[in-house]
């Protein structure tokens, strides 16, 4: 069974600009002004959750990752994998914007103190987690690529999200998995979606340096954090919720931060938005880490 990536396709799938407005330089249907690109944006918005079979370019406005495509990836719809990820709820949970019938949300904005508090919730992605929003346009490129295979590290999440992409694309999914340390929920979605397991001994920073040993030897399309797709396809977080704040900034976003590969997409998604004129100000960030776990916190106290 053939699961290499074609040898001269290799080089540039490691490499990315960020910036895929370049190629729709001379697009006369690319918005010029914050205006149009909010138009656009809305007007996609409004397009219906089920759509008849063919209409392809429904399918990509239906999705919370695929609507905003101009500025995550320009990719021909033909190789876009999407399971409608994203349209998850921003929910208001404040003691003052919080709606009548939801005395349960408005207990939280009491405990922490505030008035005005959305709580955005990426457990409705199609897996239960954001990493949909990073896979969906990460298979995409592999399928661009003409990858046969896809692989990754993980303890749960990532692993899940890449074998239910795979599957979509017909593609063979790959897990490498540290033995004993996996959420059980999200191994079981690893399985059930059909992707080769392989446990190993060791942490997952052992599991990662074989994954990436085993991808480089074989041609296999590495689909971690360090894929610079995925941080692509997490941008729309950031779009969504400047959508469903009609396209004013927070004066916060409040974000866990692991390897700090949502908070950089996010960030990078706000940084977009402001540029291009979609939304007037910047909101600011707060990352926040577990004390036993916090190299990003202890090297910015540091300097």
């Amino acid at each position: 069974m053939n699961f290499l990536l074609p040898k001269q396709q290799r080089a540039s799938s490691r490499q990315h600009d960020g910036v895929p407005l370049e190629l729709y330089a001379g697009d006369e249907e690319v918005p010029s002004s914050g205006a149009g690109w909010r138009q656009l944006f809305d007007g996609r918005a409004c397009s219906p959750p089920i759509w008849p079979i063919g209409e392809e370019s429904l399918l990509l406005d239906s999705s919370g990752v695929w609507r905003y495509r101009e500025l995550i990836l320009p990719a021909p719809v033909q190789y876009v994998v999407s399971r409608l990820e994203g349209n998850t709820g921003l929910y208001p949970v404040g003691s003052e914007n919080c709606g009548a019938g939801r005395a349960g949300h408005r207990q939280i904005g009491s405990y922490a103190g505030l008035e005005r508090f959305y709580l955005k919730h990426e457990g409705e992605n199609p897996t239960g987690s954001f990493k949909d929003r990073g896979m969906t346009v990460g298979v995409t490129m592999a399928n661009m690529l003409g990858a046969k295979a896809v692989a990754c590290a993980s303890t749960g999440n990532t692993s899940a999200s890449l074998a239910s992409y795979a599957a979509q694309a017909g593609k063979k999914g790959i897990v490498f998995l540290p033995a004993g340390n996996v959420a059980t929920g999200k191994l079981a979605q690893t399985l059930a979606y059909g992707a080769t397991t392989i446990q190993i001994r060791g942490d997952f920073d052992d599991a990662m340096q074989l994954v990436e040993q085993v991808c480089n030897e074989m041609g296999i399309y590495l689909l971690n954090s360090l894929n610079p797709f995925r941080v692509e396809g997490q941008k729309a977080i950031g779009f969504e919720i400047l959508q469903q704040l009609d396209w004013q900034a927070p004066d916060w976003l409040v974000l866990p931060a692991g390897n700090l590969g949502n908070t950089s997409a996010i960030g990078k998604a706000f940084r977009q938005a402001y540029q291009l004129g979609l939304t007037s100000r910047m909101p600011r960030f707060a990352a926040i880490q577990a004390a036993g776990a916090n190299p990003f916190y202890r090297s910015f106290m540091q300097g």
